[in-house]
């Protein structure tokens, strides 16, 4: 066999593996992808079970799926948030959970401290805000989760901690935040307008460029916070409000600071 012979055989013999290996690798990503889908399957059957149990199991195993499949990513988080507000809807007539302990179910806790904590967040590998507006959240806790650019209007969050929580952005009107801790707070040109913060606690928060226009801070505590740029706060809004040397307050309402000894 001369030595062309020989090199076109092993051009072939080489194009031959490679096209085998090229079968192989997609044959094996189809399996895993259809592996990923049944999990999938199985893991939205499972939240819809009567078992508290297996409702956490399946919520677990979403966020698993979903941080290790970028195609499945979204739909899932779509999933977790329709599970939130189908769970713990705002009840206008009354009905909804009542007292001042008021906490999320279980199984609501962990899906919001699974969309909290999820490896996205909106501007930083997502373009969709997340929708929880007019929800029932009460109580829950949400410290440190990733809520930039959320839309929580309406939402109720009396009590609620939310230390260090990351709200930029988000979208807030007519929230009820009244005695929630959010200390360390980022709110960062957050849509205040008309909130409930009565008696919240904003300690060292972070609320530069926040419109802020009939949010209510009767009563807060603004030890530390940043409100810079704030646009739409007056005094009236925070006279009740705790201060100290280190509340930074927008120029234009340190120009409106009441002499010493006014009413």
């Amino acid at each position: 066999m001369t030595t062309p012979q020989k090199t076109l055989l092993l051009f072939l013999g080489c194009a031959a593996l490679l096209a085998g290996s090229y079968l192989t690798l997609q044959n094996l990503k189809e399996t895993m992808e259809a592996q990923v889908t049944d999990r999938l399957t199985q893991a939205v059957g499972h939240i819809s079970n009567e078992s508290l149990d297996v409702r956490l199991g399946g919520i677990y195993a979403l966020e698993r799926i979903a941080a290790g499949s970028e195609r499945d990513y979204e739909p899932i988080l779509h999933i977790l948030i329709t599970y939130v507000r189908e769970r713990a809807p705002w009840k206008e007539d009354g009905s909804a959970r009542q007292g001042q302990l008021a906490k999320p179910a279980p199984d609501v806790q962990a899906a919001l401290t699974v969309i909290g904590r999820r490896k996205h967040a909106y501007k930083q590998g997502e373009t969709q805000r997340l929708d929880l507006r007019k929800t029932d959240l009460r109580g829950a806790n949400l410290s440190g989760a990733h809520l930039e650019g959320a839309i929580l209007s309406g939402v109720h969050l009396e009590g609620a901690i939310l230390h260090g929580t990351n709200l930029k952005e988000a979208i807030l009107r007519e929230a009820h935040l009244e005695n929630a801790s959010l200390v360390g707070a980022r709110l960062e040109k957050a849509y205040l307008g008309g909130a409930r913060l009565d008696g919240a606690i904003l300690r060292d928060a972070h609320l530069e460029d926040a419109y802020a226009s009939e949010a209510r801070l009767d009563g807060a505590d603004l030890l530390g916070a940043d409100l810079t740029g704030a646009f739409g706060l007056t005094w009236e809004q925070i006279k009740t409000a705790r201060k100290d040397n280190r509340t930074r307050l927008p120029n234009d309402l340190k120009a409106q600071r009441p002499s010493p000894g006014s009413p």
